[in-house]
Parts: structure tokens; C-alpha cells; sequence
């Protein structure tokens, strides 16, 4: 089957099928007439810097004053903020791969190098004490830790938290960075917070509205921690955007009165990653696990696999494109080669038939 332009499936979107919850969109336009548009300084408006404190406290079990909260344009810029803070000449990250795409990127602009640390299947993609002791010196300034994890669904358990807390505090003076813009979506248990795990002078929590609140577009996101680090993201925020759309916080503010885990609409996503890894395991020749949390399903494809999708001079997502009509990110954006993200948060047909095509491609090939 060759595809047209017409006749895709897109299974590689990096955002759920949720949308924007009317009192966020209300308050918006609420924001709007009552002339809420001008700047809005450059850690974020103080009613949602409250809120954020809050929702930390609830979800999360981390305590922060307002003060230790950045808002910004995104969990992605907040996170370059942050790794800005705390960069120094020959400084280092430590993070796991398979990882989410922007990673790399955004630690090489903060002028940091990046210290991929490789996971496997076998232990469900989770970093081990050991791997990450392996990768620190005295240059790592910060480890990051993706928990439910893009792409893998990964999700740490609180002692192997606490182990690798542990090895970090003791074994180098690296600022633990806890990306949880995925915890509402956890389907095996909560997912644990490093918040209420590490040292606070230790530990960084990031997280926003676009994943568990539908508000991808809207581009707010949020991080606490240690208020030096704060205050020093606040000012590289306030040289690259001034601040986050004033209308954007104001909408926040109102979503995040809202239950994370009711506007993620779990169950329905539990039904979907059942769906998802049931189908992705019985795809001929590949490794499935099944994720715990998230909204991505991955598919490692074998090594025959990706080399005869590969032969046709075409990559690995591209070949599937063209063969199937499937579209996914390019396999090397997870660092990973072979590695398939299919995206679940999506209407059960739209999930069916993108499984089908990405079967018939495999058996054709097999």
C-alpha cells in the first residue's frame, strides 16, 4: 500500500485528545474585557504562582511557597530556564535514553553538555542507581528524571526514587530536574513526585497545562524548587519572553482549580494504553512494553526490521509513511533507532486502523 496525502493516520501527535476546560477559556475571555493584557512580569502573576503552590501541595505532596514558582511559555522553555540557572562553563546533564525529543537540544542551547544514560525493556526504561553513578562527575549539574516518561511510559516507584535520590545527593552536588508534565496520566498506582522525595534544596519539579489540561496551545508552563534557582530562571525567562501571555496565566489560573487526574479523563486513557500495548504486542518481530503512565505507546523494532525499511533510501518513519500511511516522529528523536512512538490519545477507531497499517507494513516485510 502506497499512501496518499488524503488517506493518513497521525499517530505522532505529542499532546492527548483532551480539550481546554471551559472555565479556563471563560477566563480568558474574562481576562480579555477586563484588560488583563499587558505585561505580566517575568515569573508569572501571582494568582497562579498561588495556585501552582497548591496544586503542588495536593498532587504532588511538595510544599513551595508562591516565590519558588516560574510561569513561562511552556513546560519546554521553562525547563531551558532552569538548565540556564544553573549552567557553568563544562557543566553536564544526566538523563535517560530513550528520551524526549527536545532534551538534547534544549541542554546543548543552555550551553551544558548532554549525558544520555541507555535503558532498556527489560527494566521497563526505568534508570537504575547504578547507570546513573556510572555517569556523574563533578562537572554534572543536573539530572533529569522524566517520570512517566515520553516516549517510554515509564514510571518510577517511590523506592527507586528514593534510591536514586540517594546516589545523586550523595555521589555529586547535581540539582535533581523532576519532569512530571505526564504524572496525571498514571495508570499502574499515582506516580510518585520527586518533590516529596528529595532534599528541597536538591530538587526542581517541573509541569504545566498543555498535557493533563488540553491546553497545549495556550503555552504555560511551570516549575518550583530552591528560590536562588528561581529567581536566576526568572531573569533568563525575562530576557527571552518578558513573560508568558498574560491571558494564557489568567486561563491557567482558572484550569488549575480543576483535578489534573479528572481533566486527563484516566480511565478512558487506562482503556486506551490497554488497547494500545495489546495491539503493539502482537506486531511481528518487535518488543512492546506496556507503559504505566503517559500517552505514548513505544514499539522497538528489530534490527532486520529497521534495516529493510531503511533500504528503500527512505527512514524509518518515512518508509512506515509511505508504506502505510502511518505518520510517527522519526525514530532518532527518542534517541533510540527503532524505536516507534504511537501516540494513544486518540479516538479508538483512529487507534485501530493506525495498528492495522503499522501490522500490514510489518507482515509485509517479515
Amino acid at each position: 500500500m502506497i499512501s496518499t496525502a488524503t488517506d493518513v493516520i497521525n499517530l505522532g501527535v505529542g499532546a492527548p485528545d483532551i480539550d481546554t476546560p471551559a472555565i479556563a477559556a471563560q477566563a480568558a475571555m474574562d481576562a480579555i474585557v477586563a484588560g488583563h493584557t499587558k505585561y505580566a512580569g517575568s515569573r508569572g502573576i501571582l494568582p497562579l504562582r498561588e495556585r501552582i503552590a497548591e496544586r503542588f501541595a495536593v498532587d504532588k505532596g511538595f510544599t513551595v511557597s508562591p516565590d519558588d514558582v516560574l510561569v513561562s511559555a511552556g513546560a519546554k522553555l521553562t525547563l531551558f530556564c532552569i538548565l540556564s540557572a544553573l549552567a557553568e562553563p563544562g557543566g553536564n546533564v544526566v538523563f535517560a535514553t530513550p528520551h524526549y525529543g527536545g532534551y538534547p537540544h534544549i541542554i546543548r542551547r543552555a550551553g551544558l553538555e548532554g549525558r544520555p544514560v541507555q535503558t532498556f525493556a527489560a527494566d521497563q526504561y526505568t534508570l537504575n542507581p547504578a547507570r546513573i553513578e556510572a555517569a556523574l562527575d563533578k562537572n554534572t549539574v543536573a539530572v533529569i528524571i522524566n517520570t512517566p516518561a515520553n516516549p517510554t511510559g515509564a514510571m518510577y516507584d517511590a523506592d527507586l526514587l528514593q534510591a536514586i535520590v540517594d546516589t545523586i545527593t550523595t555521589r555529586s552536588r547535581a540539582v535533581i530536574v523532576s519532569d512530571e508534565i505526564y504524572s496525571a496520566f498514571a495508570y499502574d498506582g499515582d506516580a510518585p513526585s520527586l518533590g516529596a522525595i528529595a532534599p528541597p534544596d536538591r530538587v526542581i519539579v517541573t509541569d504545566g497545562v498543555s498535557k493533563a489540561y488540553g491546553m497545549s496551545g495556550w503555552r504555560i508552563g511551570y516549575a518550583a524548587g530552591p528560590r536562588s534557582v528561581i529567581e536566576a530562571a526568572g531573569a533568563v525567562n525575562s530576557q527571552l519572553t518578558n513573560c508568558a501571555s498574560s491571558i494564557s496565566q489568567h486561563a491557567a489560573t482558572a484550569a488549575l482549580t480543576l483535578s489534573p487526574v479528572d481533566t486527563a479523563d484516566v480511565p478512558r486513557h487506562r482503556r486506551l494504553r490497554d488497547e494500545a500495548y495489546a495491539q503493539a504486542s502482537a506486531l511481528p518481530g518487535v518488543r512492546a512494553v506496556r507503559p504505566r503512565g503517559g500517552i505514548y505507546q513505544s514499539i522497538q523494532l528489530s534490527q532486520a526490521q529497521i534495516g529493510t525499511l531503511r533500504s528503500a533510501g527512505f527512514t524509518v518513519a518515512g518508509e512506515l509513511l509511505r508504506r502505510g500511511g502511518v505518520k510517527l516522529p522519526q525514530d532518532s528523536t527518542f534517541g533510540t533507532p527503532g524505536l516507534l512512538r504511537v501516540t494513544f490519545s486518540v479516538p479508538i477507531p483512529t487507534l485501530h486502523e493506525g495498528m492495522s497499517r503499522l501490522a500490514r507494513v510489518l507482515d509485509e516485510i517479515s
